[in-house]
C-alpha cells in the first residue's frame, strides 16, 4: 500500500519570507525551488510535504548570512503559531503539563516530528527527533525544531527563565554565537541526542492566569479531530520508534506499550498498510544512518548505538547489506560528493 509522505503545517515557515527578505535573498526563486509560495504560506493550516520544508531550509541556509537561518527561523515561534492547539497549550496548569498536551495532539500538526519526555529528576530531558521521506541534510530543520520549542518554553514560563542545556546530534558550525545568544545556556554539538535539558523543578511549577474552562473547551475539539485521523497512516508508529531507538528500547512491544495498543495490533496495523515490524524499522535505519553519517562526525560505534544496533559487528553487516558497501566507505564517498544531491 502507498505511503504518504510526512506532512506539516505550512504555519512551520510562518516568517521564512520576512526573514528571508531582510536579508536580501530571492525569496520568490527559493520558494520556487520547492513548489512552495508566498500565497501558500500566508494559510497556516495548509499541509504541505516536509521534505519541501527541509529542503527549503537546508537551501537557504547555504547562501552568504543565512547559515543558521532555521536556528534564527525557530527563535521568532510563539505558542500562538500552533494553531488551536496552541490554545491549549497555553492554558495548561504547569509547563509539564503544557509538553505532555503538545505531545497528545503532534501528529494534528506534522506527522514529522516525535518528542519524548524523559524526566530523570532533578531534570528531565525533552527529546526530539524528525522523520523524513527522502534522505539530506536535517540541521536546519532540527535547529528549527528546537528553537520552536525554547520559543514555547519561554512564553510559557516566568521572565528570565532558560534551560540548562541544549543538545544536537550534528557538529558545530564555524561560529556558535548565534546558538548562545537564541538559547542562553551551554550549547553541546555532536551530543548523544537533540532535545533540551530543563530543571524538572521548573516544568512542574504551578502557572498564573490559566483557564481550565477554556482548555476543556478547546480539547473537546481537538479529540474529535485526532478521532479523524486516528489510524490514517503509520506516522505515529515511526515517531515512537525513531524517539525510541537512541534509548535503545524500540522492540515491537516497547512501541506498542509506548502507542498504548497491543503487539497483536501493531503487527495488525502494519500489515494493513502492507508493512512488517522488522521491514519499518530496516527503512526508518536506512533513513537515521543517512543523517548520521552525512551530517556528523560521530564514530561508527557510536552511530550503531543510536540505531539500536546489539554490536558494532551487527550493524556493519546490516549496513553492508543495505547500503552494498562499508559505512566507513559510505562517509568517504559522501565526503567526496558532499555538493551531490543525495
Amino acid at each position: 500500500m502507498p505511503q504518504f509522505p510526512p506532512l506539516v503545517r505550512s504555519g512551520t515557515l510562518f516568517g521564512y519570507a520576512d526573514l528571508s527578505d531582510a536579508l536580501a535573498l530571492d525569496t520568490d526563486a527559493l520558494l520556487a525551488q520547492v513548489e512552495l509560495s508566498r500565497a501558500l504560506l500566508e494559510d497556516p493550516d495548509v499541509l504541505i510535504p516536509v521534505d519541501r520544508v527541509r529542503a527549503l531550509l537546508e537551501a537557504t541556509s547555504r547562501l552568504p548570512g543565512a547559515e543558521s537561518f532555521g536556528l534564527r527561523l525557530g527563535a521568532r515561534r510563539r505558542v500562538a503559531n500552533l494553531g488551536i492547539v496552541g490554545l491549549v497549550i497555553r492554558e495548561e496548569p504547569t509547563a509539564l503539563s503544557a509538553l505532555g498536551t503538545l505531545c497528545r495532539y503532534l501528529q494534528l500538526i506534522t506527522s514529522s516530528l516525535h518528542i519524548v519526555i524523559e524526566e530523570a529528576h532533578p531534570v528531565t530531558i525533552i527529546r526530539e527527533e524528525l522523520a523524513f521521506a527522502t534522505g539530506g541534510p536535517v540541521r536546519q530543520s532540527i535547529e528549527l525544531a528546537i528553537a520552536m520549542m525554547a520559543g514555547i518554553l519561554n512564553e510559557l514560563m516566568p521572565p528570565g527563565w532558560k534551560p540548562k542545556s541544549v543538545h544536537f546530534r550534528h557538529r558545530a558550525p564555524r561560529d556558535t554565537q548565534a546558538h548562545r545568544r537564541a538559547f542562553r545556556c551551554p550549547v553541546h554539538f555532536e551530543a548523544d541526542f537533540h532535545g533540551i535539558v530543563c530543571a524538572s523543578d521548573d516544568l512542574r511549577r504551578q502557572l498564573p492566569d490559566r483557564d481550565a474552562q477554556l482548555s476543556r473547551f478547546v480539547q473537546a475539539g481537538l479529540e474529535k479531530s485526532m478521532a479523524q485521523t486516528k489510524g490514517s497512516s503509520l506516522a505515529p508508529v515511526r515517531q515512537v520508534i525513531i524517539g525510541l531507538m537512541p534509548l535503545g528500547r524500540c522492540d515491537a512491544t516497547t512501541v506498542a506499550r509506548h502507542l498504548h495498543v497491543s503487539t497483536r495490533t501493531l503487527h495488525r496495523v502494519l500489515a494493513r498498510h502492507g508493512q512488517c515490524y522488522s521491514g519499518l524499522l530496516a527503512q526508518i535505519r536506512r533513513e537515521l544512518v543517512m543523517q548520521q553519517l552525512r551530517n556528523s562526525d560521530r564514530p561508527i560505534t557510536q552511530v550503531a548505538q543510536m540505531l539500536a544496533f546489539e554490536s558494532s559487528s551487527a550493524f556493519g553487516h546490516w549496513f553492508q547489506k543495505a547500503f552494498g558497501v562499508s559505512a566507513r566507505d559510505w562517509r568517504k564517498q559522501r565526503g567526496e560528493s558532499a555538493a551531490l544531491t543525495p
